[in-house]
């Protein structure tokens, strides 16, 4: 009786030993995409700290990634952000990215900035754009 029970004991921890791994291999595919889903919340989330070194971390990092999700929010930073800086990177992320909307915004960060310095850089960020062949839609043209 007792080895029938220990046999038991053992089939069933070796069936609940392969639903684990089957089931980690089931879900192995969307954990990758669950990741990317909560670093790039977490992106977005930082854009908008108080914390400068944050903020500026997590703009940075949306354009080097091209994080396509932060465009409206790089958008509406651009238009609010008190630090000069900060604005200029926010311009260069949006480069990065390359959309139409990011560049509209870089234009009108381009024309009605108050810091001279942002509207140089972004008229140079901008016109960089058209030099090298791209359209308004950003895609680049075949010359």
């Amino acid at each position: 009786m007792a080895s029938v029970l220990k046999n038991l004991v053992y089939q069933m921890v070796g069936v609940l030993i392969i639903i684990f791994v089957l089931s980690g291999f089931a879900f192995a595919g969307n954990d990758e995409n669950v990741k990317i889903s909560i670093a790039t919340k977490n992106l977005l989330v930082g854009m908008k700290s108080e914390n400068d070194g944050l903020r500026r971390s997590s703009i940075y990092f949306v354009g080097k990634y091209k994080i396509v999700e932060a465009i409206n929010a790089l958008s509406e930073q651009l238009a609010k952000e008190d630090d000069a800086n900060t604005r200029i990177l926010i311009a260069l992320s949006l480069y990065q990215i390359g959309s139409s909307e990011g560049l509209t915004a870089i234009k009108k960060a381009a024309t009605n900035d108050e810091d001279a310095k942002v509207r140089r850089i972004c008229s140079e960020i901008y016109n960089a754009l058209f030099e090298n062949g791209y359209s308004l839609s950003l895609e680049k043209e075949n010359n």
